[in-house]
């Protein structure tokens, strides 16, 4: 087993839930790649990590500097093996603005002075023809260079269709559908909507290629309109466009817009009564009798804990309902409040301090980015994109409302779908090995 990780934004959870994988629950985990931005601070991580017998830890640069700073990092837990995966900016999902080769063809010498430096190339892969001059080096010689091989090749975006991988269906024929793009063609690789795949910007301002669907299409048109503009232009843009962005939210977007009415009217929270809160929450995060995430069990519990202390601190008559058990602890209790505070909890309006409250559980710790955006401020963009990627496989019929992270280069070989996993690998194996071959002995 290996693990991937956002080491920046859940350090000490991270480190705790490794830690009793491996110690204490004896799971088979081999190795970690962290999914940060190598700095030099990471080096005392990964120490750290190889004490609790990890085999390997992967990092993945995203720069040259940042190529020299796994190196340095490399040095540092000598003998332990350090995995330097380079994606350059062909790879789905977050990706740099690097030329593949030429940020290798300047380190490799470097690279290949560390002993325990395991380079492996990670983007724009999917059959054998494709991987072969990286397996054997023989891509350096198309660039007048000696030839540079790399250790290995990581498949993501290719295996996004294979029949063990959890992608569901619709969102697997709109991959298919994606034409991809010629390797070397660098003007198409960060502008490639024709193809099927486009570029967006997430809300730490970092590139991602994306299935160019309407989701991606209002994640670029809203970074045009706004988010690229001067920061004390942006409210205003944001208010000007207000009833457009709210509307495509709930028609384009997985997170729609959490204001509504009980008549369908969608509104801002301070128009908001509390059972119309309340009931909102339930329909966005819990559906088909289960939790979206246990963390939404614990904010729906919390604020309607918070509804029912306001309006008994207001002096409404409580009255014990009879207990119902076919429903969810966190539900049953909503029944309670309901039945004890129907006609204030039906026509109060949230207060400000209340507001505040849900706000402030939309983004505190430990919390899973919530599926719905809330207020229409210069957040919108981090309630929006925090996460984005995660909730592909909870939107099953939704394909065009989700962000589908998918490689411009990759997409050129994801052709089948349900293909056996193992089908995949064996093609590649067995291309490679008689490729090998046959450049050795004709």
């Amino acid at each position: 087993i290996v693990l991937n990780g956002d080491w920046a934004s859940s350090q000490p959870w991270l480190m705790r839930a490794v830690q009793r994988m491996c110690q204490d629950l004896h799971l088979p985990i081999l190795g970690l790649t962290l999914d940060d931005t190598p700095t030099p601070a990471l080096a005392e991580t990964v120490q750290a990590l190889y004490a609790m017998n990890l085999q390997y830890v992967a990092l993945k640069p995203q720069t040259v500097r940042q190529i020299h700073c796994v190196l340095d990092i490399a040095d540092c837990v000598h003998p332990h093996p350090v995995v330097l995966q380079w994606f350059g900016g062909r790879t789905g999902g977050h990706h740099s603005f690097e030329e593949f080769h030429m940020p290798i063809i300047q380190t490799y010498s470097a690279i290949r002075s560390r002993s325990n430096i395991v380079l492996v190339a990670g983007s724009g892969f999917g059959d054998a023809a494709g991987m072969l001059p990286y397996i054997d080096g023989s891509w350096g010689e198309m660039v007048d260079c000696a030839p540079m091989p790399f250790d290995g090749v990581l498949l993501r975006s290719r295996v996004m269709v294979a029949r063990e991988a959890f992608t569901p269906a619709s969102i697997k024929e709109l991959i298919v559908q994606a034409s991809g793009i010629d390797p070397y063609d660098l003007p198409a690789l960060f502008n490639s909507d024709s193809k099927g795949i486009t570029s967006i910007v997430d809300h730490k301002g970092r590139p991602m290629h994306v299935i160019a669907n309407r989701a991606a299409q209002l994640c670029k048109d809203l970074h045009k309109w706004v988010f690229s503009q001067p920061p004390d232009k942006q409210p205003a843009l944001l208010q000007t466009r207000k009833a457009e962005i709210i509307s495509r939210l709930n028609a384009d977007y997985m997170r729609p817009w959490f204001g509504q009415k009980r008549d369908g009217s969608f509104v801002d929270l301070e128009d908001m009564t509390y059972a119309e809160t309340i009931d909102r929450l339930v329909s966005l995060m819990h559906q088909q009798g289960q939790w979206l995430h246990p963390s939404y069990r614990n904010f729906v519990a919390k604020f309607s804990e918070r509804a029912a202390m306001r309006l008994h601190a207001h002096g409404v008559a409580f009255e014990q309902p009879v207990p119902r058990t076919d429903y969810d602890p966190v539900l049953d209790e909503i029944e309670t409040s309901k039945h004890c505070f129907k006609a204030h909890l039906d026509s109060c309006l949230l207060a400000s301090e209340d507001i505040q409250f849900f706000l402030a559980l939309c983004t505190r710790p430990k919390q899973k980015a919530v599926p719905f955006v809330p207020v229409m401020d210069h957040s919108l963009v981090t309630y929006m994109m925090r996460d984005a990627l995660g909730q592909m496989e909870q939107m099953h019929s939704a394909e065009q409302r989700v962000l589908i992270p998918h490689g411009p280069v990759s997409a050129a070989y994801s052709t089948q779908i349900d293909q056996p996993l193992a089908e995949i690998m064996d093609d590649i194996n067995q291309g490679v090995v008689q490729g090998l071959l046959t450049a050795q002995y004709g």
